[in-house]
């Protein structure tokens, strides 16, 4: 979540990937979260978005620091715009470098 007045990032906390992967029994006891989405918004993203490699010789990853950075750039602005300005961010970093994985980003934004 991003608060859309001062960009502040906050994320829920979690057990760890480990619980996703694994196959548990059907009456597996899932921690559940209850939280105010006002004024906030709300980011989702596949790896695709921060595996995305730069140029030869360097191929440094884009990254979750470089994707966090430029969404807090954006916060104020409507959820098409970040979006927008995040595909620019990708394209910039990654130049000549062609995708190599399949990319997901939903920005929706709660006032």
């Amino acid at each position: 979540f991003f608060h859309a007045e001062d960009g502040i990032r906050e994320q829920p906390r979690s057990r760890g990937l480990g619980d996703v992967y694994k196959r548990q029994p059907l009456d597996y006891p899932f921690e559940t979260h209850e939280q105010s989405l006002e004024d906030r918004i709300l980011v989702m993203y596949t790896d695709g978005i921060t595996d995305v490699m730069s140029e030869a010789p360097s191929s440094l990853l884009f990254g979750k620091e470089k994707f966090f950075e430029a969404l807090s750039l954006w916060h104020g602005d409507n959820p098409q715009k970040i979006i927008k300005n995040i595909e620019i961010a990708l394209e910039n970093h990654r130049n000549t470098e062609p995708y190599r994985d399949d990319m997901t980003l939903l920005v929706s934004k709660f006032d």
